[in-house]
């Protein structure tokens, strides 16, 4: 198991990382996408 993880090249490691950082940066906007959701429809019941 070791071997294989040792056998991965640069590019594989830098491909994840990147993946990874892609990843956490969308979430961060889903984050932010929902909590705009949930304050417009907030905002939204308070004026019925």
């Amino acid at each position: 198991m070791h071997a294989v993880v040792k056998a991965r090249s640069a590019r594989a490691v830098q491909t994840k990382r990147n993946l990874k950082k892609e990843r956490e940066q969308l979430l961060a906007k889903l984050q932010e996408i929902n909590s705009a959701m949930e304050k417009a429809g907030a905002d939204g019941k308070r004026s019925e």
